[in-house]
């Protein structure tokens, strides 16, 4: 529930309905929103004093998602209408897709040229990853012994994004190898999801 604008007056009213998930814009700075193609989220914004801190967000292009719904509340304060709040709904409409919705900060109504709240946007691949030769999961490193190879032996090195709730917890290998060959860097040129390092054993 939130209360009209109009101190003087008790005027609660429920906020509209919207598809969950639901993200808070005025209390983060941006953030993470990771889902599957065709699930929906809404960004919900509130206009303290019937200002909004900062412009409205627009799916405008960008390639992997659409506005599906928007509604804004005003209220009628002393002699003006002035925003409540606002909310729009997306929905993702393809898959293995990295992105960055950006709102620019408003100062006296005039979007800011450098300082934006950046949402970003990650939609996971319907497909699995198809390693070749022997599979390393690195994220289950706590669980691998000491490996040994012959020479010549094939094996994929895989990494999960969703290891944890911000992403990767291993980074993709910049070294120079002395008994191995990086065959493919991005084996599956996943955009998101996963990561895979292919590799050869050298003689």
């Amino acid at each position: 529930m939130i209360q009209n604008l109009d101190k003087k007056k008790c005027a609660c009213e429920p906020l509209e309905k919207a598809v969950e998930p639901i993200f808070d814009g005025r209390t983060v700075k941006g953030g993470l929103i990771r889902l599957n193609k065709g699930e929906k989220f809404t960004i919900r914004e509130f206009a303290p004093q019937g200002v909004f801190g900062y412009t409205e967000l627009s799916a405008k292009g960008l390639k992997c998602f659409t506005e599906e719904s928007t509604f804004t509340e005003a209220i009628y304060a002393p002699f003006l209408l002035k925003p409540r709040y606002r909310q729009k709904t997306f929905v993702a409409t393809a898959d293995d897709c990295r992105e960055e919705m950006k709102q620019a900060e408003l100062i006296a109504d005039v979007p800011s040229t450098d300082v934006f709240q950046t949402w970003q946007l990650v939609v996971w691949p319907t497909r699995k990853p198809e390693p070749k030769g022997q599979v390393i999961m690195l994220d289950e490193w706590d669980k691998i012994e000491g490996l040994r190879f012959s020479a010549k032996h094939e094996f994929t090195v895989q990494v999960s994004e969703q290891a944890t709730a911000t992403g990767y917890i291993w980074e993709a290998p910049t070294q120079k190898f002395k008994c191995v060959e990086l065959k493919d860097p991005n084996l599956g040129k996943f955009v998101t999801g996963y990561q895979q390092w292919h590799f050869m054993s050298l003689d």
